[in-house]
């Protein structure tokens, strides 16, 4: 399937083929239909990643403080090493989508496959063809707004 991805080393944004999500309790996988790209949120996404370390540390000092925590706790090469791991970790882009349902997980009642939900959650509801989506962050769509 394919989902949009963004480097938090580089402020690059990609189109990638990546697995389709596992349908975990609790939750959903749903088809993705339509997603909302805010531009606000998104610029501020792609220029947070853009900027130097040092400009990732100044608009984050709470994590700062986490970094410098382990740091005392875990030794400087560790807490470098999972820095380095975070940045290089790319992040699926989105927060609001709607689609079709297509798997459900156990524990999820009131939704049916073929339901057509509404989802919000960043991690969740990203831009890409399919989204595993906790049933706290999804509503179904009654037919009656079609």
């Amino acid at each position: 399937m394919l989902q949009i991805l963004q480097s938090y080393k580089s402020g690059e944004l990609w189109l990638a083929d990546v697995p389709v999500p596992a349908c975990k309790s609790g939750g959903i996988v749903m088809r993705n239909a339509v997603s909302f790209v805010s531009a606000g949120t998104e610029r501020m996404l792609v220029d947070f990643a853009r900027k130097n370390i040092i400009g990732k540390a100044l608009a984050m000092p709470d994590q700062v403080k986490k970094v410098i925590g382990k740091r005392k706790t875990e030794g400087v090469f560790s807490t470098l090493e999972k820095v380095q791991t975070k940045l290089d970790q790319p992040i699926p882009l989105g927060y609001s989508c709607a689609g079709v349902v297509e798997k459900l997980g156990r524990n999820v009642a009131g939704i049916v496959k073929g339901d057509r939900v509404a989802c919000g959650g960043a991690m969740y509801a990203n831009h890409a063809e399919f989204n595993y989506v906790p049933k706290n962050l999804m509503v179904k769509i009654s037919d009656a707004h079609r």
